[in-house]
This record gives C-alpha cells, sequence and structure tokens, in this order.
C-alpha cells in the first residue's frame, strides 16, 4: 500500500519536493518505467490533511478494507475524475473521492512539463476499536 491510515510507509507531512528519494521512489513506483523528468501527482500540501479529514469520517466496520481510487489530476493540479478500482462499501468510496476531488494537487509531471496524469490512491481504512 502507498498510504495507510495510522501506517503510512511514507513521510505524511512532507510536500512531494520535501520527501526522501526513497519515499518518491515508493510514490513512482506503481506508475512503471518513469523518466527522470517525470513525477506523479501528489497532493500540494501532502497526505496528513486528506488523511485528517478522512480520521473525521463516521466510519463503522463495514467501512473497512481497501480503497483504491485513481484520481485524474489536470495540468492546473485539480481533480478532473475518479475512477473506483476497489472499495469495501459504495458509499465508503464516494465518501473518500469527494475528499480527494476537493484536494489541490501539485500535477503530474512528464518530460518535466505539468501534465494530465492518475494519482494512485491506495488506502487500507481501518476502524478503530
Amino acid at each position: 500500500m502507498l498510504h495507510q491510515v495510522g501506517k503510512s510507509r511514507i513521510n505524511i507531512y512532507k510536500k512531494y519536493e520535501d520527501l526522501s528519494d526513497a519515499d518518491k521512489a515508493l510514490l513512482r513506483a506503481p506508475y512503471g518505467d518513469m523518466q527522470a523528468n517525470d513525477e506523479p501527482p501528489f497532493p500540494l500540501y501532502g497526505l496528513a490533511p486528506v488523511l485528517k479529514k478522512l480520521a473525521r469520517m463516521n466510519l463503522r466496520r463495514e467501512n473497512e478494507g481497501n480503497v483504491r481510487l485513481l484520481v485524474l489530476i489536470d495540468t492546473n493540479g485539480e481533480a478532473e475524475s475518479v475512477r473506483f478500482l476497489q472499495f469495501p462499501t459504495l458509499d465508503t468510496a464516494k465518501a473518500v473521492a469527494s475528499i480527494l476531488v476537493s484536494t489541490k494537487f501539485k500535477p503530474g509531471r512528464c518530460d518535466g512539463n505539468p501534465c494530465k496524469m492518475d494519482y494512485l490512491f491506495d488506502l487500507n481504512l481501518e476502524v478503530p476499536l
């Protein structure tokens, strides 16, 4: 998983440009062979604001599970569309999608220039006891 509530493998408090090379490699891995001047989209202020909004959701046990969404991010860092790949319930997927659609992103970069690209959001939602 790229990010998990409470168990993130990357530093959720950092913007993309401030991440370590190892963290950037984790984020780039699902995109295949990205060129040196290519970057995936990423929440402009890091993952923490997104995860804080998710933590405020009124989740129940049936909402637990893996949520995988592809958010198409335009060259201005705005979400254009969302595709649901995996989710425990449709309501959960819609709630997560609404948070991501309202999030400002650093756009992807293709050959050093801003480009339209999917952002893969992969999260294991866990409801605290």
